[in-house]
């Protein structure tokens, strides 16, 4: 598991420019965003977690591993429709999983990791099924790229609406918000995760 040099940085950052995120850093300080390396894994992950609640997520991620077996383009190929069906996926997210299996070695994925923000989000939403949010996913939690803020994510949406008192439509205001954490938005999105969810979020 990697975790990102630039954490204390970003801590000292948000606790000297936000007073109402930064006693939040320091309640849930420990542990860091951490990645496990592996950019498969992490998509299959975020397509399941598309569109339903971080619990739900991780009851059919769960329950579809145990079908699957490892996360590897080969694994998911190899298991039934209605194997990943039977774990609670929806029949377009199981086209979503096979296509991207499908397609993986056709990816420049070796190249990723020397790829900007937006040049891996431009290759990867051209897959179907992969979008911004699931694209951004990747971003923080494979590459653990400093200053991704996914704007649509339920969770990062709820704490700032309990924070900020931000109606999650204003996005004017939720991006204006967001400016104070530049260049570690990342990291800002990481403790609205844990204020509404003590148990770390990881893809």
């Amino acid at each position: 598991m990697r975790t990102p040099q630039y954490w204390q940085s970003a801590l000292e950052h948000i606790r000297a420019v936000d007073p109402i995120l930064g006693p939040i850093t320091i309640q849930y300080e420990d542990p860091p965003l951490t990645s496990k390396d592996r950019p498969f894994e992490t998509l299959c992950n975020a397509i399941i977690g598309q569109q339903i609640s971080a619990k739900a997520a991780e009851a059919v991620w769960l329950r579809a591993g145990k079908e699957v077996g490892h996360w590897t383009p080969k694994c998911v190929q190899r298991v039934s429709v209605e194997s990943l069906r039977s774990s609670g996926l929806s029949r377009r997210k199981v086209e979503y999983l096979k296509g991207i299996a499908d397609l993986w070695h056709e990816l420049p994925h070796a190249s990723f990791e020397s790829l900007t923000d937006d040049e891996l989000r431009t290759t990867l939403c051209r897959v179907r099924g992969i979008g911004p949010w699931s694209a951004n996913m990747l971003l923080i939690f494979s590459y653990l790229r400093p200053d991704i803020f996914p704007i649509k994510d339920i969770g990062v949406l709820r704490a700032i609406e309990t924070l900020y008192g931000i109606h999650r439509k204003d996005v004017d205001d939720i991006e204006r918000t967001a400016e104070l954490w530049r260049p570690y938005r990342t990291v800002a999105a990481w403790y609205l995760w844990r204020y509404i969810d003590s148990e770390p979020v990881l893809y």
